[in-house]
């Protein structure tokens, strides 16, 4: 792995656990009263814009632009799909409690969305 891409990885890791701090800071509010697969994607949707603004100038030091923007959620709704598979099977199916669960799906789409993320907000790709 390149110096650069390591650079990315390292502060996609921590502008994402910020992210992600924050998303299950709204979920574990909202979800005793709105159950864990609605409270996950309101989560989702209102740090999808803090994700876009972190990742692209600070991760992977773009400017912000019309199309990262466009892009960045349309490629954020597949950790959103299969985030919500996740919760949705680890609470209904395998009685994991409602707290936990977005933990293991953070775990199962933080390398699925590195890729996803750099494909949409980098304009230019590092040596590899």
């Amino acid at each position: 792995m390149s110096p650069a891409l390591r650079g990315h990885a390292a502060r996609y890791l921590v502008a994402g656990g910020a992210n992600t701090a924050l998303s299950l800071a709204i979920y574990w509010t909202l979800q005793p009263g709105m159950g864990a697969v609605p409270a996950y994607i309101v989560a989702f949707c209102v740090t999808v814009l803090t994700g876009y603004a972190i990742h692209s100038r600070w991760v992977f030091r773009e400017p912000w632009h019309w199309r990262g923007l466009l892009r960045f959620p349309v490629v954020q709704l597949v950790n959103l799909a299969v985030g919500s598979a996740i919760v949705a099977l680890m609470v209904h199916r395998l009685d994991v409690p409602a707290w936990a669960a977005p933990l293991v799906a953070i775990a199962i789409t933080v390398p699925l969305g590195f890729v996803l993320v750099r494909a949409a907000v980098a304009r230019r790709r590092p040596p590899s």
